[in-house]
């Protein structure tokens, strides 16, 4: 019934899966807080479902959150299946933040049949905690099941700097200089230090900072237009040795 009074974007839907330290009640009011920033205009951007993996909410509990991650790789997938197969969404967008991209990126690779592949649009990788050597492999095989990919990397966002200190190794969403985000080919890597983050996870009291971040997300949903450039005059191209991203520059 929700759907079928969508309005113009009632075949489209999106998933939002939450990250480190994100409790299921604040996990929901985030889809709902991006459900309506998709919607500026006051009409549904489709229909919402949100996807919580166990986080302890604590931001001590780093270890105990990468295992939950983890652990919920299948059930991920078991979730995304039934949106698939149950709501008849024609468009179907992923979004994920932080830890959260650890179950999205893995349960893509079994998901995603060449049955469901037409129906995923876009994918958000917005500050994943992923290793970034290992991003760089698993992400160039499953890049061609989406319409798109956009990865949105930040040096400021909160989550990412709790990883930096608890990790030795570069994490793919990291846009700190050197080594910066993580460049793969088909994908559009977007740095947005500039921007706030916090609409993936908390304290989202900002919406001046973030509505750049939203904006630009409303309109790849709706058009899918790429490059980043394209969509925002503001995203500026960051050519480098292993490839272009883009930078938000005010």
């Amino acid at each position: 019934q929700n759907m079928a009074a969508g309005g113009a974007f009632k075949d489209h839907a999106f998933v939002f899966i939450h990250g480190f330290r994100v409790g299921f009640d604040e996990a929901l009011f985030r889809t709902a807080q991006i459900a309506y920033d998709l919607s500026p205009d006051g009409v549904p951007f489709g229909t919402a479902f949100l996807y919580s993996w166990p986080s302890a909410a604590d931001a001590s509990a780093y270890l105990f959150d990468e295992d939950s991650a983890r652990l919920a790789i299948p059930h991920l997938e078991r979730f995304l299946r039934l949106v698939i197969d149950k709501t008849g969404a024609k468009h179907i967008h992923l979004i994920a933040h932080s830890m959260g991209n650890v179950p999205l990126i893995n349960a893509l690779k079994t998901v995603m049949t060449a049955e469901n592949k037409p129906r995923i649009n876009q994918v958000v990788l917005a500050a994943p905690d992923f290793d970034r050597k290992e991003f760089e492999k698993v992400v160039a095989a499953i890049e061609p099941v989406a319409k798109g990919f956009t990865l949105y990397a930040s040096s400021t966002d909160y989550a990412m700097k709790l990883a930096r200190k608890a990790r030795r190794e570069p994490r793919a969403g990291d846009a700190t200089t050197p080594p910066g985000p993580a460049i793969v080919g088909g994908i559009d890597t977007v740095d947005v230090s500039a921007l706030d983050t916090s609409i993936f996870s908390w304290n989202h009291d900002n919406y001046a900072e973030s509505k750049e971040l939203l904006n630009d997300m409303s309109l790849m949903f709706r058009t899918g237009e790429r490059p980043p450039s394209a969509r925002n005059l503001n995203f500026k191209p960051q050519n480098t040795d292993a490839g272009t991203y883009w930078r938000y520059t005010k």
